[in-house]
């Protein structure tokens, strides 16, 4: 079963779902409503088919009720009729969804993938030497892009700079850690916890904002 790992926190759970099997496998197992059907069946890519199935199949994992995803304006998810806040993402082989009780932003990519040559356009000075200067400057870039991504899903609003409104500290990249990340806006700066860890050859990161008036 393609049902990597949920791990529930405090007041979040983080699920993994390995997308290994086919669309129409996938089809097989999970319960739609009739406008998830036909927004399913709408997707002309295989891949995108098994992103849109992977994440409902993990949402009847995480959630002891029927729930449905839908989208604001801004292409935020929301579950309708629950009072929980989702976040989702995907790579080429995983599907990721935290819950939580706080507003909360959800990335995973794949460690191989580069991101060197757009790094100067979200990362600070500083950010950029120390990953430079990291014992793996590649997965140090990947963490950064995948930390920012979550930051700015959890934050929830448009026109955030990731270079020059978020920030993260030299961070020691093991299996399983969390770091202190930076918010800066209108003159002041927020801390955030920002939990990442390591699997299937990917780098997920996730954030919620307990702290109000950010």
């Amino acid at each position: 079963m393609p049902l990597l790992e949920i791990r529930d926190y405090k007041s979040s759970s983080v699920g993994l779902w390995s997308m290994t099997e086919s669309s129409w496998e996938l089809a097989s197992r999970v319960h739609l409503t009739e406008k998830e059907k036909t927004l399913w069946r709408g997707f002309s890519g295989e891949h995108r088919k098994k992103e849109f199935l992977a994440i409902r199949l993990l949402l009847a994992q995480m959630i002891d009720e029927q729930a449905e995803i839908v989208y604001t304006a801004l292409g935020k998810p929301l579950l309708t009729g629950k009072r929980k806040h989702v976040s989702i993402s995907h790579s080429r082989n995983l599907a990721a969804l935290i819950l939580s009780d706080y507003p909360a932003g959800i990335d995973t990519e794949e460690t191989l993938r580069k991101v060197g040559d757009i790094a100067p356009r979200f990362l600070s000075e500083e950010e950029l030497a120390w990953t430079r200067n990291s014992p793996d400057p590649e997965l140090a870039l990947i963490f950064c892009w995948s930390a920012k991504e979550s930051l700015y899903k959890m934050i929830g609003e448009k026109g955030i700079s990731f270079r020059n409104q978020l920030f993260l500290p030299e961070t020691k990249l093991v299996t399983d850690g969390s770091v202190t990340a930076y918010y800066r806006k209108s003159g002041k700066t927020a801390e955030i916890e920002l939990n990442f860890f390591f699997r299937e050859n990917n780098v997920i990161t996730w954030c919620v904002l307990t702290t109000p008036g950010i």
